[in-house]
């Protein structure tokens, strides 16, 4: 590959120039870390719905057959006061993880593409990486929070504003690592291939193609099902009839899948729709496709790299506080929720006990 202007040089080279801010283990453990706590608190919310649902059924049909078989594989029990007192407690993780985590992904990315002409292939390739751990758990988070913070136009809009500039920096980044020669030139400075991605976009195909299109149609999917729900009247206008919650269905009769058509189509659109679905499977699928996109890069560039990617520095340790931080928060919720229970045992205020 010959030089392609600028003051970078386009030269292939086996060596890879390290650059903690994007490769350091600090920065990746946190981001992995975080993400896999959003979706053990949105597994465990999910649980608290179980027992919630089966305690109001009212019918015997074969769903809720289904769901009675589940909790009875379950094996404790969770009162009503704890549940609640746990839901609180996971509100407050969720929403101070979903804030960072986007304001993280938009940080990065931004880095990224101001650092263009100075980052290897490899380093955009794991700002890539990075940004999609970041969007899933940010997902994951609005899916949770959709029906209490969100539905307040005061803190969704600018969130949903700010949602879209992310879809919109990784979305691009992603369509750059379709380049034929992607994962074989990651010690050339990033700008040379995106510069040829750019000039001619027959360069992309082969393996790293198909890859970018699945990471395509990924990030459209878990976008598209994150912000619709937001706002209840554009989900209606994108709903046709028959797919609506309103649209009758016989659920509860002795055939779990009716005869018609039209309603086999309707059950199987609110079960890929359900919040279940999306942190059982989509959220999951996308969890686990992000680690192994990071660590496998990882693994796949260490032979390579030129100095030590594991100093600790600013870039290292900011998610690992911010992580720290949600934790934190966390825990105060937690054991304001048990303080607030005691005082009214003891029949006296908070203030009393302080």
């Amino acid at each position: 590959m010959s030089p392609s202007g600028g003051t970078w040089d386009c030269t292939v080279t086996q060596q890879i120039q390290a650059d903690p801010d994007f490769g350091g283990i600090g920065i990746i453990v946190a981001f992995v870390i975080t993400a896999c706590l959003a979706l053990i608190a949105a597994c465990f919310g999910l649980l608290l719905d179980l027992f919630d649902h089966v305690e109001r059924l009212k019918s015997s049909g074969p769903f809720d057959k289904f769901l009675h078989a589940l909790y009875r594989l379950v094996p404790f029990y969770i009162t009503l006061d704890a549940r609640e007192n746990a839901r609180h407690v996971l509100h407050r993780l969720m929403r101070t993880i979903s804030d960072q985590q986007l304001v993280l992904g938009i940080a990065l990315l931004a880095a990224g593409w101001l650092r263009l002409n100075t980052i290897t292939v490899y380093h955009f390739e794991m700002m890539t990486d990075l940004a999609w751990l970041s969007s899933s758990t940010h997902l994951l988070t609005v899916g949770y929070l959709e029906k209490t913070c969100f539905r307040d136009p005061r803190f969704r809009d600018w969130r949903v504003v700010a949602m879209c500039l992310n879809f919109v920096l990784l979305l691009v980044a992603t369509v750059y690592t379709g380049h034929r020669d992607w994962f074989d030139l990651y010690g050339v400075p990033a700008r040379c291939l995106v510069d040829a991605v750019s000039a001619d976009p027959r360069v992309i195909g082969g393996y790293p193609a198909a890859m970018m299109g699945l990471w395509v149609a990924v990030l459209v999917y878990g976008y598209a099902r994150g912000i619709v729900p937001l706002y209840p009247r554009l989900r209606t206008l994108l709903t046709p009839p028959f797919l609506s919650k309103h649209y009758p269905l016989q659920r509860h009769s002795r055939s779990f899948l009716p005869c018609k058509l039209t309603t086999r189509i309707a059950l199987a659109f609110r079960f890929l729709a359900s919040w279940a679905w999306t942190v059982l499977a989509a959220q999951s699928f996308w969890f686990a496709l992000g680690n192994y996109a990071v660590w496998t890069d990882r693994l796949y560039a260490q032979p390579r790299l030129r100095g030590d990617e594991d100093v600790w520095g600013f870039a290292q340790l900011v998610p690992l506080f911010l992580l720290g931080l949600a934790l934190a928060r966390t825990a105060e919720a937690w054991f304001g929720e048990y303080l607030s229970q005691f005082a009214l045992l003891l029949g006296v205020g908070k203030r009393d006990l302080g």
